[in-house]
């Protein structure tokens, strides 16, 4: 294609926070303003979205022509009929046909046969009427502030008929397309109008593709090239009231299979099936990879004071599911359509909220547990029972049985995309633990979320539960397995202050109360399952209750931290040299470990947080005769780019290197043996081996000048007292003073955070 997959997100601006706060006040110009940014900012954003899309359409095709062939062969080897074959996929090793009685003992006894699992018809299921879409997580007004409104992200709709009925006002009949067998049916209309209604719709101008509940027309939508499918329908299999019959079955197997292989998210409706035998999540929601969607009755809100009470009540028919019977779902609730509908109108809403995210983010939509983790990790609030006999659901207990995580909010979901608050990783080989760590002062607020999802991938097991190890899964005991469990804990300043170790599930939430003076975290991510040594592709998302949206960019404060080492980059005070010491065990210890990531793309530099106004990472003396050069503070420009894992498969997911041309040769940030230092080639061996950096973010606010994790009048007066050469500020400090981000620090900055002050 001419480019990697690092080089799919564009580095642009995004507006200023003065905009922001003029757009909410209606000030004069700002809606000028405002489209002068649009305008300017256009060729870049869609730049992004060409390359995002070409990027995985490139893929599905590539994937698409490879599973023909594996499905050519698979067909010649066991003999299948082509007249027995009733469905082959196209995107996950899936062929449906039918056979006698004879010929399911034959391949019963084959060993290429792994599972014979029977396939029937699903049955229509949750027809419901929705008129109307309430406003209720404050949507219109993010809308309006951020100019989203789905441009340019392409949405699947999979359910019953699938097709809109042909004389409905509200909706733009040429962004709607027929994938194939879609027909005009009014339970897809409503679905529709509630994702890209004219006047309701939550992506009003986003493209949307339709197609039946077949497994032909789901796949179509994937060809199409669609960032996410709606599902609401669920599949039920009548007559049959064991718990068996809900548990995770091929067609989630399926559908987790498309989300894992193709850069697809799937938001499916868990059912609205009364407390009786029934009560079950349907599929395809069922699925580790899906985000299944409950509803709540959207009852608004009551002003008492200065304190505001939601009234609202969990749908009584809203599905959810024991862990012991299947996976543990549903994993959020969103409010239904107040007047009718369940389940089948909140699912359209989540998926309409999510389109807006990957406008926001395109290149996002690469990660589906990254979008998975960020919808969970903006919860903050469960609602009433249903009924009295019902046991009230808390943020507290985390994950639960009728409201999972609990309510998504979509300033939260944007807030966490642009402040970088969320992140992608992998556990491979025989490591059983991940360590993520990160500074976020409460600035006011009173919770946090942290939230972990993980991709099923289609392992397996022997009947003793032993991973096998054989690629050609020829072993005639060879048995579909669970995949893979994570658990999550979350420690603050060493104390663990949360977890989640659910058994069913690929979904873990902490949730806990901030601590006004100690904001330093660690997130753990363990292997329950130790023996397993495949790959677990993750994603995490934390969020406060309070949350400020800052532009989104590379640039910022970072500890950064050696992937195989687990050693921190760290300036020594006494040598002036950069070394890599383990992460420090008291917080003065850590302010060595802190740098300033300060640039745009290609473009940075690595300042030491606590060092003075234009110290940087420079080249020191050579070591030997290799070489090598020791890293130490100076103020040559180094003009660092920043890549990461997309670029280089050797190469972790969460993994960044830094390298740079200055000085001649094709310089990296490496380390031996000895110290951390500068490596001047790309070919010696030890680059290969620890040249991988993480990122972990320091989240202060712009600003803080002060760093005591507020933003008040004293920070104002600290930039006034540096300005005229009263007080000196270390690199963060300076970083931080900088307020309207033009890259200087000076008397507008003062003036911008009088102004925010005033405005609260």
């Amino acid at each position: 294609m001419g480019f990697t997959r690092d080089d799919v997100a564009v580095a642009y601006e995004m507006p200023s926070t003065e905009l922001l706060a003029s757009l909410e006040k209606e000030e004069a110009g700002a809606a000028d303003e405002m489209q002068a940014y649009l305008k300017r900012t256009e060729s870049l954003r869609k730049l992004e979205r060409e390359r995002t899309d070409e990027y995985i359409m490139t893929r599905r095709e590539f994937s698409r022509e490879k599973y023909n062939e594996k499905s050519a062969k698979l067909i010649k080897d066991i003999d299948i009929k082509s007249e027995d074959i009733t469905f082959q996929s196209q995107y996950a090793p899936m062929i449906l046909a039918e056979f006698t009685k004879h010929e399911v003992e034959r391949l019963s006894h084959n060993d290429c046969v792994e599972t014979l699992l029977l396939h029937t018809e699903p049955t229509e299921q949750l027809c419901a009427e929705i008129d109307t879409i309430k406003e209720h997580m404050g949507v219109n007004k993010v809308s309006e502030k951020y100019v989203l409104t789905g441009e340019g992200v392409k949405i699947g709709l999979f359910e019953t008929g699938g097709y809109p009925l042909p004389s409905c006002d509200e909706l733009q009949y040429d962004k709607i397309h027929n994938v194939g067998g879609a027909w005009p049916y009014d339970h897809a209309t409503n679905s529709i109008r509630i994702i890209v209604g004219k006047q309701n719709g939550f992506a009003p101008d986003a493209e949307l593709y339709c197609a039946d509940v077949d497994y032909a027309d789901i796949e179509a939508l994937v060809t199409a090239g669609v960032s996410l499918i709606n599902v609401s329908f669920g599949w039920l299999f009548a007559g049959n009231e064991s718990d068996s019959v809900f548990s995770y079955s091929a067609k989630d197997r399926w559908v987790d299979h498309i989300v894992s292989k193709h850069n697809v998210t799937v938001i499916a409706s868990v059912g609205n099936y009364p407390n009786t035998t029934y009560f079950r999540v349907l599929s395809p929601a069922m699925g580790h990879n899906v985000i299944g969607v409950g509803a709540f009755g959207d009852g608004g809100t009551v002003d008492l004071e200065d304190d505001i009470l939601w009234k609202d009540n969990m749908y009584i028919n809203s599905n959810g599911n024991e862990a012991s019977s299947g996976v543990e779902k549903p994993d959020v609730i969103v409010t239904k359509s107040i007047l009718s509908g369940g389940t089948s109108s909140s699912a359209p809403v989540l998926t309409g909220l999510v389109a807006l995210l990957i406008q926001l983010k395109p290149s996002i939509s690469t990660y589906p547990q990254a979008i998975k983790a960020i919808v969970l990790a903006s919860c903050h609030r469960k609602v009433l029972p249903a009924t009295n006999d019902e046991v009230y659901e808390t943020m507290y207990q985390g994950i639960t049985e009728r409201q999972g995580a609990g309510a998504p909010d979509f300033w939260t979901m944007a807030s966490i995309v642009c402040n970088g608050t969320y992140g992608v990783g992998r556990i491979k080989g025989t490591n059983t633990q991940t360590v993520r760590r990160f500074v976020m002062p409460s600035y006011g607020a009173s919770n946090m979320n942290v939230s972990l999802t993980w991709l099923r991938e289609g392992t397996f097991v022997d009947k003793q539960g032993n991973a096998l190890t054989d690629p050609n899964h020829t072993t005639s005991t060879l048995q579909a397995g669970t995949a893979v469990n994570l658990n999550l804990s979350v420690f603050r300043n060493g104390t663990q202050v949360g977890s989640s170790n659910l058994e069913h599930s690929s979904t873990e939430m902490a949730y806990f109360n901030v601590n006004n003076t100690n904001w330093d975290y660690e997130i753990k991510i363990n292997k329950a399952t130790t023996s397993y040594t495949g790959t677990v592709r993750y994603g995490y998302a934390y969020s406060l209750d309070e949350m400020v949206m800052e532009p989104p960019t590379d640039e910022g404060i970072y500890y950064i931290r050696n992937y195989l080492t687990d050693k921190y980059l760290t300036h020594d005070t006494a040598t002036d040299e950069t070394t890599l010491q383990y992460f420090a065990s008291t917080s003065v210890g850590r302010q060595p470990q802190m740098w300033v990531l300060k640039g745009t793309q290609g473009d940075y530099e690595i300042l030491p947080a606590y060092g003075s106004v234009g110290e940087k990472l420079n080249f020191g003396a050579q070591v030997g005769t290799n070489p090598y050069y020791k890293a130490v503070l100076g103020t040559s420009d180094l003009n660092l780019s920043l890549k990461s894992w997309e670029s280089d498969t050797t190469l972790e997911p969460d993994a960044h290197i830094f390298t740079s041309t200055s000085g001649g040769g094709n310089n990296i940030l490496s380390y031996t043996s000895s110290t951390g230092i500068f490596i001047r080639s790309t070919t010696a061996p030890v680059i290969n081996t620890y040249r991988m950096w993480v990122l972990e973010d320091i989240n202060y606010r712009r600003g803080d000048t002060t760093l005591d994790g507020n933003i008040t009048i004293n920070d104002a007066t600290a930039i006034q007292k540096h300005l005229g050469e009263f007080e000196e500020l270390n690199n963060m400090q300076f970083y931080l003073a900088d307020y309207n981000r033009d890259g200087v620090v000076n008397i507008k900055d003062v003036t911008a955070i009088q102004n925010y002050l005033g405005s609260l």
